[in-house]
């Protein structure tokens, strides 16, 4: 079966801001909101077991403010490009409109955090991949032709939550 519909999903990112004048390094966390369409394609392994593969391009809002002694970075609704494919494995207990699972989401997103721009070269940002895994819990439910699909878990680093719910129709 084919799910084309909607993908929402969040998460946070982590990245050092790096002061040149007094050689400190300060934590910043940016914060994630994507949505993007989606297409799911649903493979049943035998009546109780599927199997999925997902694709989906996203644009994504980034806010980051962070206040630290002396620094001053905020960064508010740059809008960032990306895509997110997944693997997933789902049980239907006794029911085919309902199920639970896991998938793996790789995400990569095409834009760098910004570096802050006064005072002009004495901050750096190091910041981990643009690329990386996720670890998540999801359910399926339909309703009609309609699947809802709410997903919570962690990513790339294990500190961060990644959360989200795709809207779909069944063909």
């Amino acid at each position: 079966e084919f799910v084309v519909g909607l993908s929402f999903f969040s998460w946070q990112e982590s990245a050092d801001l790096h002061s040149r004048r007094s050689n400190l390094n300060y934590e910043i966390r940016s914060n994630f909101l994507a949505i993007g369409p989606y297409l799911l394609w649903n493979i049943r392994w035998t009546p109780e077991f599927a199997f999925g593969v997902e694709m989906a391009p996203f644009m994504a809002l980034h806010d980051v403010t962070q206040t630290q002694t002396g620094v001053d970075y905020r960064d508010k609704g740059r809008t960032i490009f990306g895509v997110k494919t997944a693997l997933s494995a789902h049980w239907y207990p006794s029911s085919e409109r309902a199920s639970i699972g896991f998938s793996i989401p790789l995400v990569m997103r095409f834009s760098s955090l910004p570096v802050p721009a006064a005072p002009a070269g004495n901050y750096s940002i190091s910041e981990g991949s643009m690329f990386w895994p996720a670890f998540v819990l999801e359910s399926r439910f339909q309703v009609a032709k309609i699947l809802v699909s709410p997903k919570v878990g962690i990513h790339r680093t294990m500190d961060s939550l990644f959360w989200g719910i795709d809207l779909g129709y069944l063909f």
